[in-house]
């Protein structure tokens, strides 16, 4: 067969949504082969979230998550998906209202950055963008990166009843979108956080989260389904004997 064509298209999942994904890059290329993406990650997001949940989608890329969050929350439940890259988040956005159409949930994109602080950041894109557009990040990259300006606001001014999951995935910048979300993480209004971490035990992220009452725990995928265990047991993506 030959290799599927650049440029963004509507793509089956393999649990019966449709998303509009470039099936050139990294996160199109998983669903076209194998009709879905982070195979971990969307199916603890659906056990997690219950009808009429609200969801929130912090570094929301074209929307995949996003329109998994709908599905399982459907009719009555709540999506917030932040996604600052203006290219993606124009992809986030019909991908949205595809999915509010779908499931008749409520699904609202923001083109912001989360972070410490309101105001202004510069988004760093690096080479690899072009094969994985997952990978720009307000974390400290070369200076000599590409870059671009986008608006920063806090979790904390922009939800007051909180949320039944937080997905979080911001490449290296999740500290600073906690520390902007300390009234939520201190009263508990967030009831499931799934993130990524590369560096447990350096971890402001785990100190965070720790001092605020949350246990932790690592999770992973087997042969046998999904894997769950301490947080200090490191990555799960071995077989369990």
């Amino acid at each position: 067969f030959p290799p599927p064509a650049r440029g963004f298209s509507g793509v089956a999942t393999s649990w019966g949504a449709r998303v509009i994904v470039d099936p050139t890059r990294a996160i199109g290329r998983s669903i076209v082969t194998t009709g879905l993406f982070d195979l971990t990650v969307s199916e603890v997001l659906a056990r997690l979230i219950d009808t009429g949940d609200t969801v929130i989608d912090a570094g929301a890329n074209v929307g995949y998550m996003t329109v998994l969050a709908a599905t399982a929350a459907g009719r009555g439940g709540r999506v917030l998906a932040f996604e600052p890259h203006p290219d993606l988040f124009a992809v986030l956005q019909q991908n949205a209202a595809y999915a509010m159409q779908q499931t008749g949930c409520r699904v609202e994109a923001r083109q912001v950055a989360l972070g410490e602080t309101c105001g202004h950041a510069l988004l760093r894109i690096p080479q690899s963008f072009a094969d994985n557009d997952g990978m720009a990040t307000l974390a400290g990259v070369p200076a000599s990166a590409q870059a671009v300006q986008v608006d920063v606001e806090r979790l904390d001014d922009l939800i007051d009843a909180g949320a039944s999951v937080l997905k979080l995935d911001v490449e290296g910048f999740e500290a600073p979108v906690f520390r902007g979300a300390q009234r939520l993480l201190s009263e508990r209004r967030l009831r499931h956080i799934v993130f990524e971490d590369h560096d447990l035990e350096r971890s402001d992220v785990v100190r965070l989260l720790k001092a605020s009452g949350y246990r932790l725990f690592a999770i992973g995928w087997c042969m046998w389904g999904l894997v769950l265990g301490p947080m200090e047991r490191g990555p799960l993506g071995a077989p369990v004997v």
